[in-house]
Formats: C-alpha cells, sequence, structure tokens
C-alpha cells in the first residue's frame, strides 16, 4: 500500500502533498539520493527529470552522441551542483553597495556605536561560517567530452541563474582591461572581481590554462574576492590544478591560488579513452601536407574568394594598436605562418582577426623545434583562439598533426621515452601538454562536425548544404 511504505519509496508520480504524511518538505530529487545512498542502489538507474543528466541521456536516447560512464561520473558532479544553483543555494545576498556587507532585515534605527560593533564581528562570522557553494573543476586529455559535459551544465541552468560561459584567454583579456580602466583605484582587483561578481553568479571558463605571469600574479587575489562574493566557478582544463602554471616564473606566488581552487571546486578527473575528436576526422580538403601543400592550399584559397582580388586589411586589435593582413577578400584572409607567429603577437591580436575573418588561410606551419618555441606557443593561442570562434581553418604544413609537436616533450614524458637518435627533442612543460590539445583540435577542425558548426556561427547560408551531403 502506497501509504504504509516510507516516503521516498513512494511512487515517483504520486502528487505532492497528496500522501497523509502530510506536504512534502524536501523535494523527490532529495529523497531519492537519500534512499540511494542507504540502500547501496547504482546512480545510473535513477531516473532524472532535468539538470544536465537529463539532457545528456536525453541525447543518447535520440542518438545524439554514445553514453560514456567517465562522462556520466562528471555529469553527477555537476548534476549536484545544478541541484544547489537552482535552488538559489549560493551564499548571502549583497546589497550591492560594497563588497561584504548583507541586506539587513531588522527594522530598528536606533543603534549604538557598540552594537554596531558586535553586528559587524557577527556579520564576519556568519560569513566564515556559511556554506559556500563548492564548483567543479574538471580536467582530462583531449577529445575526452569535458567541454560538452560544462555546456550540458550551462543549458539546462534556469533562466534567473545569471551564468557565463567563455575561454579562459577572452576572460583574463577583460579582466586586464577593467583593470586598465580603475587607474585610480586603491585594490583594482577587487574592485574589478566585485564588478564580476555583481554580473555574473555562475562562470564558466573553458581550457583553464594559465601561461602568462601577469595572469598568474593576480589570479589568487582575483578568485579570492570572487568566492568571496559568492561567485560560482565551472571549470575545464587539460591540467589537474597542480600542474596547472608547471615552470612558471615565481611559481611559488601562485600556489596560493592552486590552494584556494581544491578547497573552493570539487577536483575531478574524466578518464575516457576516447577521443570524441578524432572519431570525427574527415579530410575535407582544408589541411594540407607534404609536397604540393603550398599550392594545394592557395588552390582551395582561390576557389572560396571566387575570383574576387585581394587587398591588404588592416585590423584594429586595441586603440592604439593595429594588425596588418597582406592578403584578404571579404571576410576571408590569407597569412603565412612567419606573419601569424614570427611576430609578438598575442591572444588579443589572435581574437581579433577571429573577429574579422571568418576564414583564415596559413600557409607553411613547420614542425616545431627548440629554436622555434616561442612560435609553437603563438600558434598553440592561434589555434585555441580559431577553434572557440568557430572559424574555418585551412592550413599547409610541414607534417601531419602530430609530426609538428614530435620534438616536444613534457618532464615526465622525457623520463620515461628515450630520445631517438635520429630526431632532436626538447622537454617544455607548457608546450609539452597543451599541444595534445592542439592536435586533437587540427583534427576536429578538419571534421563535417566542425564545418557544421562553423556554418551555424558564420555562414548560414551553407547549412542546407551540408545537411544535404551529410544524409547522402
Amino acid at each position: 500500500e502506497p501509504w504504509r511504505r516510507p516516503i521516498w519509496l513512494q511512487d515517483q508520480s504520486t502528487p505532492l502533498g497528496t500522501t497523509m504524511h502530510g506536504t512534502w518538505t524536501r523535494s523527490w530529487n532529495v529523497a531519492r539520493r537519500m534512499w540511494v545512498r542507504k540502500r547501496g542502489m547504482k546512480r545510473d538507474v535513477v531516473q532524472v527529470r532535468g539538470g544536465p543528466m537529463g539532457l545528456y541521456r536525453k541525447a543518447v536516447e535520440d542518438g545524439i552522441c554514445r553514453a560514456d560512464p567517465a562522462q556520466e561520473e562528471a555529469l553527477w558532479k555537476l548534476q549536484e551542483l545544478y541541484q544547489k544553483v537552482s535552488d538559489n543555494k549560493t551564499g548571502p545576498k549583497h546589497s550591492g553597495l560594497t563588497v561584504v556587507d548583507t541586506v539587513s532585515t531588522t527594522t530598528n534605527t536606533k543603534t549604538t556605536w557598540w552594537k554596531n560593533v558586535m553586528d559587524s564581528l557577527q556579520d564576519t562570522e556568519k560569513k566564515k561560517k556559511y556554506p559556500q557553494v563548492k564548483g567543479v573543476y574538471l580536467y582530462g586529455g583531449v577529445g575526452t567530452g569535458k567541454t560538452m559535459v560544462m555546456d550540458l551544465f550551462l543549458d539546462a541552468l534556469p533562466i534567473p541563474v545569471r551564468a557565463n560561459r567563455t575561454h579562459f584567454h577572452d576572460f583574463m583579456l577583460n579582466i586586464h582591461k577593467r583593470l586598465r580602466d580603475k587607474p585610480n583605484v586603491a585594490d583594482p582587483v577587487a574592485a574589478v572581481a566585485h564588478d564580476v561578481a555583481q554580473e555574473v553568479a555562475v562562470l564558466c571558463l573553458d581550457e583553464f590554462m594559465v601561461a602568462d605571469v601577469a595572469d598568474a600574479m593576480i589570479l589568487n587575489r582575483l578568485f579570492t574576492c570572487l568566492w568571496e562574493d559568492g561567485l560560482v566557478l565551472v571549470a575545464t582544463s587539460n591540467r589537474a590544478p597542480d600542474q596547472l602554471y608547471e615552470g612558471g616564473l615565481q611559481r611559488d606566488l601562485f600556489l596560493p591560488f592552486i590552494a584556494s581552487l581544491k578547497r573552493r571546486c570539487e577536483v575531478h578527473e574524466i578518464r575516457s579513452r576516447t577521443d570524441y575528436r578524432r572519431m570525427v576526422q574527415n579530410q575535407g580538403g582544408v589541411y594540407f601536407h607534404g609536397p604540393g601543400a603550398s599550392e594545394a592550399l592557395r588552390e582551395r584559397f582561390e576557389d572560396l574568394v571566387g575570383g574576387t582580388p585581394c587587398i591588404p586589411v588592416v585590423v584594429p586589435v586595441t586603440e592604439s594598436r593595429e594588425l596588418a593582413v597582406e592578403s584578404a577578400s571579404g571576410e576571408t584572409a590569407f597569412l603565412t605562418f612567419a606573419e601569424l607567429c614570427d611576430r609578438p603577437l598575442a591572444a588579443a591580436d589572435y581574437i581579433a582577426l577571429c573577429d574579422r575573418f571568418s576564414t583564415i588561410a596559413i600557409d607553411d606551419v613547420p614542425i616545431f623545434t627548440a629554436a622555434s618555441k616561442s612560435t609553437a606557443y603563438r600558434f598553440i593561442q592561434f589555434i585555441d583562439v580559431v577553434y572557440e570562434n568557430r572559424i574555418r581553418l585551412l592550413l599547409s604544413a610541414e607534417g601531419d598533426p602530430e609530426e609538428l609537436f614530435c620534438h616536444i616533450l613534457t618532464p615526465d614524458q622525457f623520463k620515461v621515452q628515450k630520445a631517438d637518435a635520429d630526431r632532436e627533442v626538447f622537454v617544455d612543460a607548457n608546450i609539452g601538454f597543451t599541444k595534445d590539445r592542439t592536435i586533437s583540435r587540427l583534427l576536429e577542425i578538419q571534421s563535417h562536425e566542425y564545418l557544421l558548426s562553423f556554418a551555424e556561427r558564420h555562414a548560414r547560408e551553407l547549412l542546407q548544404y551540408l545537411g544535404r551531403r551529410a544524409v547522402a
């Protein structure tokens, strides 16, 4: 009999408040989880309604993606965070006047100096004891679905939740711009953090990677203030927190941020052995290597511009800086690798380039060696920006994507691998870790699925053609 069973064993379809137990004081999901933990029942048999796990299971049922136990483990972490955020349990509400004040509920206007002091001490103690909502930091190998599960979490959030999803490079560029706009503020980092926290309650950062000393030196102060303001962080990375900024300048000053990150976020590794980007690799005439690669790239570029003459174009980067592109037609640009990476360019330049052009052709990408370490780092940054903005990229290179980075090893790889006598190798922690992501993205950029995402964002007139091609 339904009324004889404990409340968490009753049928999920029973209307709330209709049992003899009275109005439910907990949601069905909470009661169900209690029962699952008590009985040792596996989570995969629990019916999930809504949230990132609900979207994921719907996608699996529809054949959009295939079930992956490693991804599901990560999604359970995000499902729990989704429930907390949806329930609006994100910390004390600020009045918007200062960083530390809270909205008062008292109506008594007669206060004394001593009462003000005691109230301030009590408020400080409450903030220390308040159970902050911990974010989630996902890390793992390339192509394991980190970005996908984070996007499912973001898509599932209810509209009232102020959430923002961006690439780590873009986020830090925005932070530095805000800092420049506050030249006369005593603590500009805290002021910028407070502004960000007023705009965003849940911040999703993709590809969390610290390589710049300017970023490393402000991250601890920045995120300490953000977390104090109640911000919830969800991040993806190829590196575990302890490996961030490894080998960087003055890393000892960066270590407090790692400790704070591990304390404020639940760290979870996605251990999927499948690289889904490799599964969709398709040589679609966008990556050329070997003899005649430059000629094939130029011919492909000429087909895209359709005989339209190419002219030099100046791309504004900042108010005081511009980037010259020698050959462009409409939204299509042609650059040599030397023009792109031999110059002292940074993420801001590549973002401006991708804002101006939707198709970019790069000629003569070399196999990287110790002598070209700085250009390799710029190339990695460029590929990150291209991928994030879904730019159509055409390349001619000296070798295939894996051969481009064959000389670069991480310290751990150097220990376990004996250097080949026939090739020169050099050790670089930052490039060694990020090269796998770049190789994976160079493969995915060649896929039909990536071209579809490019068309959806930049050239919707191609969707009909791509759809017919996909069916065929």
